[in-house]
């Protein structure tokens, strides 16, 4: 693929990678800050569930970037 071609799909990957970033830091204190209610998702505390999600969000944009953009150019 062209390099050209995939300039749309490098600048969404870019942004969706900022926004996993972000979100991956996550509502930490709002999540954990609740001593009584233990909050679990499948057993595991919400605040791991949540850090494990994003993580796994930016390795899919991470592989969807190397797999689409992050080609060598062929040689001239």
């Amino acid at each position: 693929m062209n390099p050209k071609e995939n300039k749309g799909l490098k600048y969404l990957l870019y942004a969706l990678f900022i926004v996993a970033v972000t979100m991956g830091t996550g509502p930490g204190v709002l999540l954990i800050n609740d001593p009584v209610n233990v909050r679990t998702v499948f057993g595991v505390p919400i605040l791991y569930a949540w850090v494990v999600f994003w993580y796994l969000v930016m390795t899919a944009i991470i592989i969807a970037a190397y797999r689409t953009i992050w080609r060598e150019s062929p040689d001239p």
